[in-house]
């Protein structure tokens, strides 16, 4: 009689443990793609995107948005690139204050000089910027000059 009830016993113990284990398994691993799909998307949004550019015989200039702007009204990071013949002569950083838009052709003005190009960063929600790339690889930040 103690065996028939071991047995019944045995058939009637819940089988939980095993899908416990399962469903945190599944747990883990949705977190684990959640957390590399953020990073993921980390990542691609500093990777620089070309806005707009403009040439002048063998230079080109390159307005890159290097972020995408901070949610919800924040400021979006961007570089200016000077090229002679497709290589890099000089470069600089920038933020843009825009009131949460994203960078465009509008936000900038360029000036093509003899020894250098002046570019204009225009935002919103700032005063104008004014950058100096110079076609020997110099640089020059204006901007304080407009104060």
């Amino acid at each position: 009689m103690d065996n028939i009830q071991n047995t019944i016993s045995d058939e009637d113990k819940p089988k939980s443990s095993g899908f416990l284990k399962w469903c945190l398994f599944v747990f883990i691993g949705i977190v684990i793609l959640m957390v590399t799909g953020l990073l993921a998307i980390e990542l691609l949004d500093h990777i620089p995107r070309i806005i707009d550019t403009q040439a002048n015989d063998q230079y080109i200039i390159e307005l890159k948005a290097t972020s995408s702007p901070d949610f919800p009204f924040g400021s979006q990071d961007g570089r200016i690139v000077l090229k002679e013949n497709k290589k890099t002569i000089s470069s600089i950083d920038f933020e843009l204050r825009n009131d949460g838009k994203g960078m465009d052709a509008c936000n900038w003005k360029v000036d093509w000089k003899d020894d250098r190009v002046m570019v204009t960063i225009i935002g919103e929600e700032q005063q104008d910027e004014r950058y100096c790339l110079y076609y020997n690889g110099d640089v020059s930040d204006l901007s304080s000059d407009l104060s």
